[in-house]
C-alpha cells in the first residue's frame, strides 16, 4: 500500500459520492456507484496496509481495533446527524455530505503532509523520481 494509492482512493470516493447523490435516475446512480465502491474498497485496503506497514508490531492490533471502532462504532453518532441533514436539506445532501467531508480531509491531509515531510518523502508522494532514479513510497527503503 502506498500513500498515493490511499489519497487516490479517498479522492475517488469523495468525487463519486455526490455523483450518486444527485444522479438523475437509478441507472445513473448505479453507474456512479461503481467508482464509489472502488474508492471505498481502495480506501479500506490501503488504510489497513499502511497501518500494518507503518505501525510498530506491538501496537498494530490496538490501532486496527481503534479503526474498526471508528468505522463501525460511529453509526450511533453519524446516523442521527445524517437524519437531521436529510430532514433539513434532503436525501441528496444526506448522501453527499460524507463524500464532501472526505474531500476536505484529503485536502487538509495533503497540505499537512507537504509541510511535515522531508524533501525525499515529498518527491516520493508526488510520484517524481528521486535522486537514485527510482520512484518509491513514503517510508519504504
Amino acid at each position: 500500500a502506498s500513500i498515493r494509492w490511499f489519497f487516490a482512493s479517498v479522492t475517488l470516493l469523495g468525487v463519486s459520492g455526490p455523483l450518486v447523490a444527485w444522479a438523475p435516475s437509478g441507472w445513473w446512480a448505479f453507474v456512479g456507484a461503481i467508482p464509489l465502491g472502488v474508492g471505498g474498497a481502495g480506501f479500506l485496503s490501503s488504510f489497513n496496509g499502511l497501518v500494518q506497514q507503518k505501525c510498530p508490531a506491538d501496537m498494530r492490533g490496538r490501532l486496527l481495533a481503534l479503526s474498526a471502532v471508528a468505522f463501525l462504532g460511529s453509526t450511533p453518532i453519524g446516523g442521527p446527524i445524517t437524519g437531521v441533514i436529510a430532514d433539513s436539506w434532503g436525501a441528496e445532501w444526506a448522501l453527499a455530505y460524507g463524500s464532501l467531508i472526505s474531500l476536505v480531509a484529503v485536502a487538509v491531509a495533503f497540505i499537512a503532509l507537504m509541510f511535515t515531510t522531508t524533501v525525499t518523502e515529498t518527491v516520493a508522494v508526488t510520484g517524481a523520481e528521486n535522486v537514485t532514479g527510482k520512484t518509491d513510497t513514503v517510508g519504504s527503503k
